[in-house]
């Protein structure tokens, strides 16, 4: 006779998808340092682009990419959240 082979137990998960806010942060900063120095760029007189208006304008856009890459992963976490009520 055989003995028969015990059953795992069933265990209820919960799986949430939060987004992953490094990613949020990362792509903001690299949207944000590209419109600084596109900023930076087009609207430089013609005699060229200093670079301490290029690296003000990019350190901006770096800073505020970041803020809203931020603002939108937390959004997206609440939203998240309320949606598995």
């Amino acid at each position: 006779m055989s003995t028969p082979t015990p059953q795992p137990d069933v265990v209820q998960a919960i799986v949430r998808r939060a987004p992953r806010f490094r990613a949020f942060l990362v792509t903001g900063l690299l949207v944000g340092a590209v419109v600084g120095l596109v900023v930076a760029v087009t609207t430089s007189d013609p005699g060229g682009v200093r670079g301490a208006v290029v690296l003000s304008l990019v350190g901006v856009g770096l800073l505020l990419g970041a803020l809203v890459g931020a603002v939108l992963g937390v959004v997206l976490d609440a939203r998240s959240a309320r949606r598995r009520g």
